[in-house]
């Protein structure tokens, strides 16, 4: 039985349930909550983890380092013609 399974079974009798350490190497800690809507029906709730931010785009930072670097490429590149046509009689 994995965490999430485990911990929505605990918090479906308890109302709330929460393991932090992970049993195993695939498993990891969650958390789980039981709610009840006005009609009357039963949920638990698992909130997932989200991924860091440089998890996600880690692409579009890459992307915008590359533009970045190519950008100071062509401000030194362009400072130098305009460095040897100003030096020209």
């Amino acid at each position: 039985m994995t965490g999430f399974v485990a911990a929505a079974t605990v918090a479906a009798k308890s109302g709330h349930a929460e393991r932090s350490a992970p049993p195993a190497k695939h498993d990891s800690g969650c958390h789980a909550t039981r709610f009840v809507t006005p009609s009357g029906t039963t949920y638990i709730r698992q909130p997932s983890r989200a991924p860091s931010i440089v998890d996600q785009y880690a692409w579009l930072i890459g992307t915008f380092g590359c533009g970045r670097a190519f950008g100071i490429v062509l401000v030194v590149v362009g400072g130098i013609v305009l460095a040897r046509s100003h030096r020209s009689p």
